[in-house]
């Protein structure tokens, strides 16, 4: 074989495995955004969502206000309050025991954990307590405290924890099923593929987590990108998503806060925390 054949064969066996590589990614379409600005139940802010098991609705946090919600959709209502001793709260996911919620809260770098069931247990685990902090804590020193935690995931079938340090630098880290020790973690860098033309890369943040079982992958949102990743954890690499919409009805998704998948996996969920234009936009997945 002359070297010329031998190169031409090499490219095209590389452009098959990225064109393959590209057909397994997954499109967003865009399928509708709601309003989800609701002033007399201090829904003003909100910061992380999560797919019932049931798929009756979500839950979802403020920013703002000390509660764990209910919400119904697509009419936007609120099912159900559960109030909580702690208030900034920036990420929400259910455990893998039922009533169990874990949340995050952005200036301590703690994660909450409430029982729907037995509310007076409700727990806040700062990282900085747990076995192992030592690994991480240089990436939180420094006066700099809104560049914290942002987002909690739950793989309930291996019953592990994942929470992800928006920025400076954007850091994903994984917690033992007991929330007393920190297992790993991984800076999620430029060259691992969190990148958006035009933003800079100290500006950009991981702003919303999701594990998907049925990918062995981590969904997350960007509030400066107004993007979505797709993050496999075992290989360290991300791939930002295409969005396709009809006509001009491109909505802005610029304060992207919290991100979710539906139970089949069909539709993607992002919730904004946008003052009054917070908004629960819907995706549907094309694989």
């Amino acid at each position: 074989m002359t070297l010329l054949r031998f190169l031409i064969t090499v490219g095209l066996l590389a452009f098959e495995v990225s064109h393959a590589q590209a057909q397994d990614v997954p499109k967003l379409q865009f399928v509708a955004q709601e309003l989800l600005y609701l002033d007399q139940q201090h829904l003003k802010e909100p910061s992380g969502l999560d797919a019932q098991q049931n798929f009756g609705g979500f839950w979802t946090v403020s920013d703002g206000y000390a509660g764990l919600y209910s919400l119904i959709a697509p009419s936007a209502r609120i099912d159900a309050i559960h109030h909580l001793p702690y208030q900034g709260l920036e990420g929400v996911s259910a455990g893998w025991t039922d009533g169990v919620h874990l949340m995050v809260q952005e200036e301590t770098n703690s994660i909450i954990v409430h029982n729907t069931k037995n509310p007076e247990n409700t727990a806040q685990l700062p990282l900085s307590k747990m076995d192992g902090y030592e690994t991480i804590s240089v990436y939180f020193d420094g006066p700099e405290t809104n560049k914290g935690l942002e987002g909690i995931a739950v793989d309930r079938g291996e019953q592990r924890i994942f929470v992800v340090k928006e920025a400076q630098p954007r850091l994903l880290i994984e917690i033992s099923s007991n929330l007393d020790q920190i297992v790993g973690h991984k800076k999620l860098n430029s060259k691992h593929g969190f990148h958006v033309r035009g933003l800079k890369d100290h500006n950009l943040d991981i702003s919303g987590l999701y594990y998907d079982s049925h990918r062995d992958a981590l969904w997350m949102a960007s509030d400066r990108g107004a993007c979505v990743f797709l993050y496999d954890p075992k290989t360290n690499e991300a791939l930002r998503l295409e969005m396709h919409f009809d006509g001009d009805n491109a909505p802005d998704l610029e304060g992207i806060e919290g991100i979710t998948l539906s139970a089949s996996g069909e539709f993607l969920y992002l919730v904004s925390d946008a003052g009054r234009a917070s908004s629960l936009f819907t995706f549907r997945v094309l694989d």
